[in-house]
C-alpha cells in the first residue's frame, strides 16, 4: 500500500484579491505552493506527490527549481472538486486501488 499527495493549485486567487494567486505568494522567500510540497515530500509516509494546475499556470516551473524531489503535475478542471477528480484520474491509472490519496490544499502550507 502506497500513499499519494494530492496537491490542488489550480485556483487564480480571484477572492483573495491579488494578482499573484494564494499558492505563488511569498512565505520566508518562497511560494506558499512549495511550502505545502516539500512539507508532503518530507513526510516517511508519503510516497509521491502530483500538484494539480491550471491549464494557464507559468509560475509553476519556478516553484520546481527549488524542490528537493520532481514532482507530476495534471491540468485541473474548472472547479475544485474537477480539479481533484482530475488528479483522481491520474492516480488511478498507475496505481494500486488500495493505495491512499491525502488531498492537501496548496494555499494552506501548515
Amino acid at each position: 500500500m502506497a500513499v499519494h499527495a494530492l496537491i490542488p493549485a489550480a485556483g487564480s486567487g480571484e477572492r483573495f484579491g491579488n494578482q499573484i494567486p494564494k499558492q505563488y505568494q511569498l512565505i520566508n522567500g518562497k511560494a506558499v505552493l512549495a511550502h505545502s510540497i516539500e512539507a508532503l515530500l518530507k513526510h516517511p509516509l508519503v510516497d509521491d506527490v502530483t500538484v494539480i494546475l491550471s491549464a494557464s499556470d507559468k509560475q509553476f516551473e519556478a516553484v520546481a527549481e527549488y524542490l528537493s524531489r520532481s514532482v507530476a503535475t495534471v491540468v485541473g478542471g474548472e472547479t475544485r472538486a474537477q480539479s481533484v477528480m482530475n488528479g483522481l484520474l491520474h492516480l488511478s491509472g498507475q496505481h494500486s486501488d488500495t493505495d491512499w490519496v491525502l488531498v492537501h490544499d496548496a494555499a494552506r502550507p501548515c
